[in-house]
């Protein structure tokens, strides 16, 4: 018996059928609790299982929906609330918004350096959004910038 289920085990008759030598003396069960504890446990981690791998098929079918006014480039902090984005500094607006790639927001000092993002402008040329592109995203986003070699 496992201890601490001693006093369950007296006072409340098992859901299952008596075993045969349960049914020759009625007032000792033959109830092992360590047997449903481990069908529980393995129907528990099971469902469990199954939940997460739900929910991971949900987190990689979500697609970022970018602005399509989003503008492309590299970008990497400076200092305080001051970018640097393809080579030229840029001031960030009060309240903007930088995401990763797990769309989560985070401060501007967290930007790796020489990241590529897509990022908005606001009315006065402050930078207000910024999103730092996946790898798959920025392999997107280089394809679409042409390059124009001159001989």
């Amino acid at each position: 018996m496992c201890p601490g289920f001693e006093s369950l085990i007296r006072h409340h008759p098992p859901l299952f059928p008596y075993s045969p030598a349960a049914s020759a003396a009625p007032l000792a069960y033959n109830w092992d609790i360590r047997a449903c504890t481990s069908i529980t446990l393995r129907t528990t981690f099971g469902i469990l299982v199954l939940a997460a791998a739900t929910l991971a098929t949900a987190a990689q079918a979500q697609i970022r929906a970018l602005p399509e006014h989003a503008r492309p480039g590299t970008m990497r902090h400076e200092q305080d609330m001051i970018v640097q984005i393809d080579g030229r500094f840029a001031q960030l607006a009060p309240g903007a918004q930088i995401r990763d790639i797990e769309n989560r927001v985070v401060l501007p000092v967290m930007v790796p350096p020489g990241s590529w993002v897509k990022y908005t402008v606001d009315r006065e040329g402050l930078v207000d959004r910024v999103w730092i592109l996946s790898p798959l995203e920025a392999a997107r986003e280089r394809g679409r910038t042409r390059i124009l070699i001159v001989p």
